[in-house]
């Protein structure tokens, strides 16, 4: 919170803050959120944060631990365009509570409806505290948005875009020039440190829970792609020491960062890995072996992401260790109409998240591939996928990014 000592001390802010959300308290702030086992690690970024469980700061990962509560209930929370969100409380076999902020927008119909760059471009998502705190907008003014159970949600932040959301435990941080920290309830937000890159477009925000934590941004421009990491808390940012040139190439939408057995991945589009085993300061690159198109996870045993391989089959890519990669064809059932089942090749993945108990759901990537043409997927080992059948979710805007979390009921969700 913004009264903890933890919190004032990084931040010299905090302690005014504080008393600000006190007296916005009073005039109606519900304030503080459930407590919860663990925390994400940035734009759907699996994991437990300082202390939670194995985490990273990868995009569309394991958020929460554990809900006590009756009135709580473990769900995956789907971001998309257009202001979209969409949850399962069923462990990924139904999706319920479709929202966005305008259902009849065609997204990408003309060049006049580019979601890409639009006040309500799904930008990040991650969890922590009881909250999923989301970021909406891209090109034009956006927001910062919450909800206790992924179908309410309550601007926190206006006027802003950002490269995606972390949380590491104890506050949440948002990407963008300087970067926006609020406390553990993701309700205040104030600036953080400035960034250190002669790239200037911030494209992708993670977190790491390596030695204290550090919290990561990538950059990228026609100038090239770069790194900033901050280890306390986002007040201050440094370039790495070593960064091969082709490290978080594409990064916007693809891959993203993750962390696992003391190493940190960043992994965009093109396919190449670039670790690091000194919490953010030396990397180090290899080709993974082809194209990503899906986010990167942290399992607890390995890395993973899903794409194409030099044929264009789609394929998972695994890594213990974030230097050595190992690609397995994926496949995709589909219950036929008799019952029977059909098996095929596939399928192509974008947004992807895996929850605490190993369950890894799914929503088709590649241009174009949104409405009647949207699937959603459930798997259990991430190689073999099962697609939903038609009126388990509606299809809409497209999906950006996934994250897992400990969320209150619902009429949607009892």
């Amino acid at each position: 919170m913004l009264d903890s000592p933890a919190f004032e001390g990084r931040f010299p802010w905090a302690a005014l803050a504080a008393a600000a959300l006190v007296v916005t308290a009073c005039g109606g702030e519900s304030g503080g959120g459930s407590a919860s086992g663990g925390g994400g690690g940035g734009e759907g970024g699996q994991g437990g944060g300082q202390g939670g469980a194995p985490g990273s700061g990868g995009q569309g990962g394991q958020g929460g631990g554990g809900g006590g509560s009756a009135n709580l209930a473990p769900m995956f929370v789907a971001q998309g365009h257009a202001g979209r969100t969409i949850i399962s409380c069923d462990d990924g076999m139904t999706w319920v509570g479709n929202r966005s902020d305008d259902d009849a927008y065609p997204c990408f119909s003309d060049a006049a409806f580019d979601c890409d760059h639009h006040t309500g471009a799904g930008r990040g998502i991650d969890y922590g505290n009881g909250y999923f705190v989301a970021t909406f907008g891209w090109g034009k003014p956006g927001s910062i948005r919450r909800s206790k159970n992924g179908v309410d949600w309550e601007p926190v932040l206006e006027g802003k875009t950002f490269a995606g959301i972390a949380f590491d435990g104890a506050v949440f941080l948002a990407g963008e020039r300087p970067p926006q920290i609020a406390d553990g309830s993701g309700a205040m937000w104030m600036p953080g440190g400035d960034l250190d890159s002669p790239v200037w477009n911030v494209r992708r925000t993670g977190f790491a829970p390596h030695d204290g934590g550090r919290f990561l941004i990538a950059f990228g421009d026609n100038s090239g792609n770069d790194l900033n990491v901050s280890k306390d808390g986002g007040a201050n940012w440094e370039r790495p020491t070593t960064l091969p040139a082709a490290c978080a190439g594409d990064i916007q939408w693809s891959g993203g960062f993750a962390y696992g057995n003391g190493v940190i991945v960043v992994l965009g589009g093109t396919g190449i890995a670039c670790r690091s085993l000194d919490g953010g300061d030396t990397w180090t690159e290899s080709d993974i072996g082809g194209g990503v198109d899906a986010r990167l996870l942290w399992t607890g045993d390995e890395f993973v992401t899903w794409g194409r391989d030099t044929n264009y089959d789609s394929m998972r890519f695994s890594s213990p260790d974030g230097a050595s990669w190992t690609m397995t064809p994926t496949e995709v059932r589909k219950k036929n109409p008799d019952g029977t089942t059909q098996t095929g090749p596939g399928p192509m993945l974008g947004a992807v998240t895996r929850s605490n108990q190993g369950t890894y759901v799914a929503v088709n990537g590649g241009w174009g591939d949104w409405y009647e043409k949207q699937r959603f997927y459930r798997s259990t080992d991430g190689v073999t996928w099962d697609e939903l059948p038609a009126g388990s979710f509606t299809a809409s805007h497209p999906i950006q990014f996934i994250v897992h979390g400990i969320g209150e009921k619902s009429a949607v969700c009892p």
